[in-house]
């Protein structure tokens, strides 16, 4: 299996190395092989994107939905993720936060950060 770092992908989302990145994808499609795309490199993705390049959360989502998506990907807990970034979407919470709940049936945190509520999360003040 091939692994991807987040900055090669960072780089063909915001417009750098876009052919040579796409001809090695073409490459890699043509063999039968798949890329891992492990939930780390799609943390790391979507907060470079939002803190570094200033994109918007709609924007965000739309582009790692498609990579998500894309048969080429072999998605690491691909459902949490999906929850995960279509609650990003609708909240103000930060991805990796967004990450914390997604397990399980939580419904409670331990936080000092309130913004946990507006996913219905009931925060336990320590």
């Amino acid at each position: 299996m091939i692994s991807i770092d987040a900055d090669v992908l960072i780089n063909f989302l915001t417009g750098n190395d876009v052919n040579k990145i796409e001809k090695l994808f073409r490459r890699i499609e043509s063999r039968k092989k798949k890329i891992l795309l492990t939930q780390q490199v799609i943390l790391e993705i979507i907060y470079t994107l939002e803190y570094n390049y200033k994109w918007d959360r709609e924007n965000i989502f739309n582009v790692v939905n498609i990579i998500i998506n894309d048969p080429l990907f072999k998605v690491e807990e691909k459902e949490d993720i999906l929850k995960a970034l279509n609650l990003y979407k609708k909240t103000s919470i930060p991805f990796f936060d967004v990450l914390k709940i997604m397990k399980e049936d939580v419904d409670q945190i331990i936080s000092y950060n309130r913004s946990f509520e507006e996913a219905g999360i009931k925060v336990i003040m320590p």
